[in-house]
C-alpha cells in the first residue's frame, strides 16, 4: 500500500472504483513572488537612522498603495524619512508645504501672465501628476479638508482625472504617491479627512529610542557620548511632564541647539542653555508660566549646573554628512 494514497488504495482494496488524481505540475524551481516591486536603487544615506516605522513607510509607497498619512508630533523625522526613502527608490518627490489659507488655487494652479497672454499656472498636484512622481505635503493639518477632495479619487485606483482649467485631464500614473504630514495638535490644525485617510496607510511617528537620540546628537554636535545621553535622558523625563493631562513633545533640535550653544558660547551654563532652548520654546513666561514651571522643576532634579562643560576642543565626533532633523 502506497502510503501517500493509503486511504485510496484501502478503497480499492475493498472492491470501490477510485479515479485517478489528475496529473501535478511539471517539477521545476518554486520562485516565491517579489515583496517589494519598488526596490531601492540607492544605499542608505551615512548617518541616517531608520525609525521604527520606516518599514511602514516602504510598505505604503509600493504595490498599488496609494501613498501614507504620517502624523505625530514635530521632530520625530517625518520629513526626513519620506526623502530620505524617496532617495533610495530614485524619486524626486514634488513638495509643498501647506499654510493656513491656503485654496485650491494653490494646490491646482492659478493663472498667470506670459507674455501678455493669461496662461495656467501649474500648481504641486499637478506637477506630480505629469511627473508621475509623489507629492509631499507639509504641515498638511492646515489644509483645509475641501482641498485635498480633489485627489479622493486619484488615490483610489478607479482611473480618475484630475481636470484642469483649460479642459484638459491628468491621469494619476503607477509613479504617482500622496504622502501627508501631519502635526496633530499644532496651532491651525483641521481634522483629518477620514475619506483620503481610508484611502492612504497611516503612520503614528513617534520619537526616536533613548540610544537612538543619543547617538543622533552625539554625531550632530561632537558633544561625546556621555553627555549625549545625558540630554537624550533629560528630554525623555521632560517629554514625561505634565501639565494636567497634557505633556510636553521636546523636538530633538532643541537638543541639537542646546549642545551647540554649550560648545559655541563660552562660559554658558547649562541650565541657561535650558532656559534658552527649551523652556523658551514653550513660549513667554507669562501666559505659559504654568507649563514653563513644571518642565523647570523636571530640569533641577537634573543637576544641569554640575554637567561638565565642553567646548570645541571636546569634540569627540564629526558632524559631517549628518542630516538635521525635521518634521
Amino acid at each position: 500500500m502506497n502510503p501517500d494514497n493509503s486511504l485510496d488504495d484501502a478503497l480499492r482494496l475493498c472492491g470501490f472504483s477510485v479515479p485517478a488524481a489528475p496529473p501535478g505540475p511539471a517539477a521545476g524551481p518554486v520562485t516565491a513572488p517579489n515583496p517589494d516591486p519598488s526596490p531601492e536603487v540607492a544605499p542608505a544615506q551615512p548617518g541616517f537612522i531608520e525609525p521604527t516605522w520606516f518599514r511602514l513607510l516602504k510598505f505604503a509607497v509600493t504595490g498599488t498603495r496609494a501613498g501614507a498619512i504620517l502624523y505625530g508630533p514635530p521632530s520625530t523625522g517625518k520629513t526626513t524619512a519620506v526623502h530620505e526613502l524617496a532617495r533610495r527608490m530614485g524619486v524626486v518627490p514634488v513638495t509643498f508645504c501647506c499654510a493656513e489659507g491656503n485654496t485650491l488655487d494653490d494646490l491646482v494652479g492659478t493663472p498667470a501672465l506670459k507674455a501678455g497672454d493669461s496662461v495656467e499656472r501649474d500648481g504641486p498636484l499637478p506637477e506630480a501628476l505629469r511627473a508621475d512622481t509623489w507629492l509631499v505635503l507639509e504641515e498638511a493639518n492646515k489644509l483645509h479638508p475641501g482641498c485635498l477632495g480633489k485627489v479622493h479619487t486619484l488615490t483610489d485606483g478607479s482611473g480618475d482625472s484630475l481636470r484642469l482649467a483649460d479642459g484638459s485631464r491628468l491621469k494619476a500614473g503607477p509613479g504617482f504617491r500622496l504622502m501627508l504630514l501631519w502635526n496633530p495638535g499644532c496651532q491651525g490644525t483641521r481634522p483629518v479627512n477620514e475619506a483620503l485617510m481610508s484611502r492612504l496607510v497611516p503612520i503614528w511617528t513617534t520619537h526616536f529610542t533613548q540610544s537612538q537620540e543619543s547617538d543622533m546628537i552625539a554625531a550632530r554636535t561632537g558633544c561625546g557620548a556621555e553627555l549625549a545621553e545625558r540630554l537624550a535622558g533629560l528630554a525623555v523625563r521632560l517629554r514625561a511632564a505634565k501639565v494636567g493631562t497634557a505633556g510636553f513633545d521636546l523636538p530633538l533640535r532643541a537638543l541639537f541647539r542646546m549642545a551647540e550653544m554649550a560648545r559655541d558660547i563660552p562660559g554658558l551654563a547649562w541650565s541657561e542653555g535650558f532656559r534658552y532652548c527649551v523652556l523658551d520654546l514653550v513660549g513667554d513666561p507669562i501666559t505659559k508660566k504654568p507649563q514653563r514651571d513644571v518642565l523647570e522643576a523636571a530640569a533641577m532634579l537634573e543637576n544641569l549646573d554640575q554637567w561638565p562643560a565642553w567646548g570645541p576642543s571636546c569634540a569627540s565626533a564629526s558632524t559631517e554628512g549628518v542630516a538635521d532633523d525635521d518634521e
